[in-house]
Formats: C-alpha cells, sequence, structure tokens
C-alpha cells in the first residue's frame, strides 16, 4: 500500500500555521500601532516585538516543514516543499537583518516579504493538494482567493521593482507620495494574509472532523 501521511501532517503541521500567524500579526501590529500614535516604542518592547515575530517566522518554518512530509499515494507536494524552502529564505533573511543597523535593512526586509508571500503562495496549492485528498472539494477551492491574492502582490512587487529599475525614479521619493494612502496600502498588504486566515480555518476544521473507519483504513 502506497504511504499516506496527509492526514497526521495536517494535525500536526496545521496547529503551528495557526500559532505562527498569530505571533507573526503581533509583531506587525504593534508597531503598525504605535507609529501613529506617536508612542515611540522602548528598547525592550522594540527586542519584544522582534523576538515575538522570529517566534512566529520559526513556528511558521515547523509548521511548513510537516505540511511538506505529507505523502498522498507514496507522492509528496513540491509546492509544500518549495513554500518550506522559500519560509527558510525568509527567516534567514529575518536574522540577518537584525544584525544590521538602523536604516540598512530595506532592500533585505524587501526580498524577506516577497519570499513569505511567495512561500504562501506555494502553501495554498499544496493545501488545495492535501484536501483533495481529504475529500474536501469545497474546502479545497477556497484556497484558490488567497493563493491568486499572493501571485497579484508579487505582480505588483515585481513592476514595482522593474519601474524603479528601467525608469528614472527616485523609490523613496515615491515611498514618501504614497504615504497619504497608507490605509489603502495596508489593505493591499494584508488581503491576502485575510484571505489565508479565511481557507486555513476551514483547513482545520476538516483536519480535526472525526475520522470514519473508512479513512482510518485508507488514510
Amino acid at each position: 500500500m502506497a504511504l499516506e501521511t496527509h492526514r497526521r501532517a495536517m494535525r500536526s503541521g496545521l496547529p503551528r500555521l495557526v500559532a505562527a500567524l498569530v505571533l507573526l500579526g503581533l509583531s506587525l501590529a504593534v508597531p503598525a500601532l504605535a507609529e501613529p500614535l506617536g508612542i515611540p516604542l522602548p528598547l525592550w518592547a522594540a527586542r519584544g516585538v522582534w523576538a515575538t515575530g522570529a517566534l512566529g517566522s520559526g513556528a511558521m518554518l515547523m509548521g511548513l516543514l510537516e505540511l511538506a512530509r505529507a505523502r498522498v499515494g507514496g507522492q509528496g507536494s513540491a509546492q509544500l516543499a518549495a513554500a518550506f524552502l522559500l519560509w527558510c529564505a525568509e527567516l534567514a533573511l529575518r536574522l540577518y537583518r537584525a544584525s544590521l543597523e538602523p536604516g540598512e535593512g530595506e532592500t533585505v526586509g524587501l526580498v524577506e516579504l516577497l519570499c513569505a508571500n511567495a512561500a504562501m503562495a506555494s502553501l495554498c496549492g499544496g493545501m488545495a493538494w492535501l484536501l483533495r485528498a481529504q475529500r474536501a472539494p469545497r474546502e479545497a477551492a477556497i484556497w484558490l482567493l488567497p493563493r491568486v491574492l499572493f501571485v497579484l502582490f508579487l505582480a505588483c512587487a515585481a513592476a514595482l521593482a522593474a519601474w524603479v529599475r528601467l525608469g528614472d525614479v527616485d523609490l523613496a521619493l515615491e515611498l514618501d507620495a504614497l504615504a497619504g494612502s497608507a490605509a489603502t496600502l495596508w489593505v493591499l498588504f494584508l488581503a491576502p494574509w485575510a484571505a489565508l486566515v479565511r481557507a486555513l480555518r476551514a483547513a482545520v476544521r476538516v483536519a480535526s472532523r472525526t475520522q470514519s473507519t473508512a479513512e482510518i483504513l485508507t488514510g
């Protein structure tokens, strides 16, 4: 019989992804709320925020590792493997950026962000594959929206990079000009992640449901 580990992988990996999103969300929300309010973060708070983000990134990596090890009919998912490798790059860049002086890590941070979004786009395709193996086509279809949004975000980032590279554009001035549209930019950034949370909730329900005798025997 071909090796089947997709149910075990989901039950082990999905809670780690949930914890990771909570921690990563906190690490983004605290400075995002403090800056508009004019509240400077003390050094200990800034370090705590960074540590929270690093823990979240580590939890995401462990969850992706569990999912990348899943087998359906003895075969793994190239998309889940790619998601794991891309998040390895995200965590490595996050740790490297912490060693840089303030103001020196903008480019590294941008690459880190692109790696994170590319990893999540790959995760969406892999999760749809896992859910189809769980005989949950409706829940698998939910992962299409976040995948499209992550790919769209990456396409916009690539277009912006090409515009800056090929045109006579001062990126710093352009970013300053966009500062007045901060709310819109936050919506564009958070939209794929919000869709990811919705899809993840559906996947958690599938993974936590009671198994029938047939499912136990076949998976």
